[in-house]
């Protein structure tokens, strides 16, 4: 594969609080962004979600990749109803950042449901950064070379 290009995710996200409950609220975001404040949260996780448009140009020899760059907070992460693993290779943690790369061509459609599930930090201040980016990584099939002899 050659060097691609990257579509960055930045939004509109939709930090969803208290899902499935009576108590749900919708906050909107975009990235970069901090924690919202959230008032009356009951459960110690929050999820995000973004729709997005499937990249125009694509074959089935493009490779495209699903990145998402986060300081530990995503638990899970869903694309069009089908669970990405979050075990290696597929996701990469040391003790400060994580690094999720899935390769998902075969997932996408015309219109896709990204959901990420994250841990909520303990304590939410407005200056408590949501540290984390968000792209599609296009990989152009091979051209082949053409022989200088």
């Amino acid at each position: 594969m050659n060097a691609g290009h990257r579509i960055r995710l930045a939004g509109p996200w939709s930090l969803i609080v208290n899902r499935g409950t009576p108590d749900e609220f919708v906050v909107p975001l975009r990235f970069p962004a901090t924690w919202p404040a959230m008032p009356g949260r009951t459960s110690d996780r929050a999820h995000l979600t973004r729709v997005f448009k499937k990249p125009t140009g694509l074959s089935p020899e493009h490779q495209v990749l699903l990145c998402v760059d986060h300081n530990r907070s995503v638990q899970e992460c869903v694309l069009n109803d089908v669970p990405l693993s979050m075990e290696e290779p597929y996701h990469q943690q040391n003790s400060f950042v994580s690094l999720g790369k899935w390769d998902v061509l075969e997932y996408l459609q015309k219109s896709n449901l990204l959901l990420l599930t994250l841990a909520v930090p303990k304590l939410v201040t407005p200056f408590s950064i949501m540290a984390m980016e968000v792209w599609l990584e296009i990989q152009e099939p091979n051209q082949g070379v053409a022989d200088a002899t």
